[in-house]
């Protein structure tokens, strides 16, 4: 019954419910994932490209948006380009709308919102709240989320009037092109910002580190350093050439020399004597003194050539030639011109020989004097490869400024470009009432089951013989039904039933206690844990058995004082009882009942349906064990006589018999009659 009310209450609330018309529309959002199409030179990574993403969507729901949405509606009513608005000449609060266009106009340009404080927004306020233009109820006719990982938005506008659907997801849509154009003129602003801070000071490092390489330059007295280096490896060049040809100079004297002696026919030195000659020794020291000079001379001098000693030479060549004519001659074995060859070679000679040294000497000076350039043009270097980098540092943040300054004069670079624009729904959203109507219905019958199930599982009473047997580990010899609840359902047949299924119990007992009474006289001991399990009932039940049986039975009762009372007298008058049924009170309360232990008496356990073991209970169960005792399950439900194998028949619902198949795990009780 529960299940189909469930079911008739979400068959009405979703009556109300109306059809739905869905507009879809897709955007795509343009984020530079390159480098090279970033201003920082950063591409969006997957994280910060959701980050955006998700930004963006909790913009697009905001009330600054929703308000925009509103004003939008707002404004082309008022324009004329809609009739969504149900404004009467008593509901519409302005005499001149053009001051609310002006004004809305205004608060889109600015990208502000309104202010309640003024009297015209406050208005407008109230108006579209009248309307139903609520922040709320605006962000509950669209859904904007983000398809998987992509770059993709999906926008989906419902409302009962699919124009309505459609216009507004055009107004979100437009709504969502202010917000990320906004976000990012920001961005670019404060790149912009960063990068001119960044250009003034790559400038002023590439200024500080121009005048530190010209003051370094001004200091070391180098200021064409290249052309000054230049000039020094020329003259180090001319200078070895030299020194290669005074070298090849002397070999070819020497050659010419021993040439001229065999053609001459010496075998000896010509009987000259340069040496003691003044004139000679005057010359040949002014070569010496000019080499001695050009050694300690401080400046470089670019143009080392033989020609400053020429003069002396052509004297010494002059001086020669008188010594050659008082040389005596053999003019059978030489010639007058080989001996004066002879005599030039010799003089050429020693003179080249002087030269050598000297020309070393200038060159060992020049080299010693370039090896100081060394460490100024290794600083010069490091000076000009820090302003190379400092320039071209200077050059990309020039650059990256010129970029932000065009992109902001632009779209963006960000742009969100619209794929499928909001079109008109020409079908409604097919309803999803008769699953909702069903699956309520479903859902309410197994939270019913599951509760039954739960408070069965958590029940720790003893309502059927099988929870007997389970929990004291012994089987009740007798399970009385519940007459109670037979009276209940007004079922005389039913009560009728139960009541020969208890006469019947109750004479299974009495014919137990016969077997038991082996001699004249028996006494029987009617027990239970707790009062009111129904022992006085049933005592006065059994009397009647067993007076059938033909035995005279008395019954007494005894209170917790353990003063007796005849509760039914014996019906045969002049003869003295065979059969004493003794009532107890509750064991748990006394335990005087322990003391009919020790006589040879029968003993009957009652146990009512439905309570919880006390602890009392196994230890009276043991203290019967081994003696004449006679179990009896008392007031059992009549859902649970079927667990002691007798058959019940009683109208029940589909429902009922399938949550008692599921609780006892019986799907084939094939016993039980189902009434639909």
């Amino acid at each position: 019954m529960i299940p189909v009310l469930a079911a008739s209450a979400v068959f009405y609330l979703t009556g109300k419910s109306g059809k739905k018309y869905e507009s879809q529309a897709s955007l795509y959002i343009n984020l530079p994932t390159n480098e090279g199409l970033s201003i920082t030179n950063e591409g969006f990574k997957q994280h910060e490209i959701a980050a955006y993403i998700q930004d963006l969507i909790l913009h697009t729901e905001s009330s600054k948006s929703m308000e925009y949405v509103a004003l939008s509606i707002l404004k082309d009513y008022l324009e004329g380009k809609n009739a969504l608005l149900n404004a009467s000449e008593t509901s519409f609060p302005w005499t001149d709308s053009a001051a609310v266009t002006d004004r809305i106009e205004y608060l889109f340009a600015a990208n502000e919102m309104m202010d309640v404080r003024r009297e015209l927004d406050a208005t407008m306020t109230i108006f579209l709240r009248d309307q139903g233009l609520t922040t709320q109820s605006i962000r509950n006719l669209y859904h904007l989320y983000r398809q998987g990982s992509s770059n993709y938005l999906r926008l989906k506008t419902s409302s009962g009037d699919p124009f309505i659907s459609a216009y507004v997801g055009e107004l979100v849509i437009e709504s969502m092109f202010r917000l990320n154009k906004g976000i990012n003129r920001d961005k670019i602003e404060a790149d912009t910002r960063l990068f001119e801070k960044l250009v003034a000071e790559a400038k002023l490092e590439l200024d500080v580190k121009v005048a530190k390489l010209e003051d370094y330059k001004i200091e070391n007295s180098v200021i064409n350093l290249p052309e000054h280096t230049k000039a020094i490896v020329n003259q180090i060049v001319e200078i070895e050439i030299q020194r290669a040809q005074l070298i090849e100079l002397a070999a070819s004297k020497e050659q010419g020399i021993a040439e001229l002696r065999e053609k001459i026919g010496l075998n000896e030195e010509l009987p000259l004597d340069l040496n003691s000659n003044e004139r000679y020794i005057e010359l040949r020291n002014r070569i010496r003194e000019f080499s001695s000079q050009r050694n300690n001379e401080n400046q470089i001098r670019r143009d080392f050539t033989l020609a400053e000693i020429e003069d002396t030479r052509i004297e010494i060549q002059e001086l020669m030639e008188e010594y050659v004519e008082d040389v005596p001659i053999d003019i059978r074995k030489a010639r007058q011109e080989l001996t004066q060859h002879y005599l030039n070679y010799q003089v050429d000679l020693e003179m080249t020989k002087e030269m050598i040294p000297l020309v070393q000497a200038e060159l060992d000076r020049i080299n010693e004097y370039a090896k100081t350039f060394a460490p100024l043009e290794s600083n010069i270097g490091t000076y000009e490869r820090e302003i190379y980098t400092a320039q071209e540092t200077y050059l990309i943040l020039v650059n990256k400024l010129n970029l932000a300054k065009t992109v902001a004069q632009g779209t963006g670079v960000n742009e969100l470009v619209v794929i499928d624009s909001p079109s008109v729904p020409l079908l409604p959203v097919p309803s999803k009432r008769k699953i909702l109507i069903l699956m309520s219905a479903v859902l309410t019958f197994i939270i019913i089951v599951f509760l039954i199930a739960a408070i069965e599982y958590l029940d720790s009473g003893v309502w059927s013989a099988r929870d007997f047997e389970h929990i004291f580990k012994a089987e009740p010899y007798a399970t009385l039904p519940n007459l109670g609840e037979a009276d209940k359902t007004n079922d005389e047949s039913l009560f009728h039933y139960l009541n020969v299924l208890f006469v019947q119990q109750v004479k299974s007992v009495a014919i137990k206690i016969d077997s038991f009474a082996e001699s004249n006289e028996k006494e029987v001991v009617l027990i239970s844990s707790l009062d009111g399990e129904g022992k006085k009932a049933l005592a006065q039940s059994l009397q009647q058995e067993m007076n059938y049986l033909g035995y005279n039975t008395a019954v007494y009762s005894y209170n917790q004082f353990e003063e007796k009372e005849t509760l039914v007298p014996f019906s045969m008058a002049g003869e003295e009882p065979r059969i004493t049924i003794h009532v107890l009170p509750a064991a748990s309360i006394i335990t005087s009942w322990q003391k009919w232990l020790r006589t040879e008496n029968i003993f009957l356990w009652m146990y009512h349906a439905g309570r919880a073991p006390l602890p009392s209970d196994p230890k009276v169960l043991e203290a019967l064990e081994g003696m004449n005792a006679i179990t009896i399950l008392n007031k059992v439900s009549i859902d649970y006589l079927e667990d002691s194998g007798v058959h019940v028949t009683k109208n029940r619902s589909f429902a009922r018999v399938w949550v008692k198949r599921i609780l006892n795990l019986q799907f084939k009780a094939k016993n039980l009659e189902v009434s639909k």
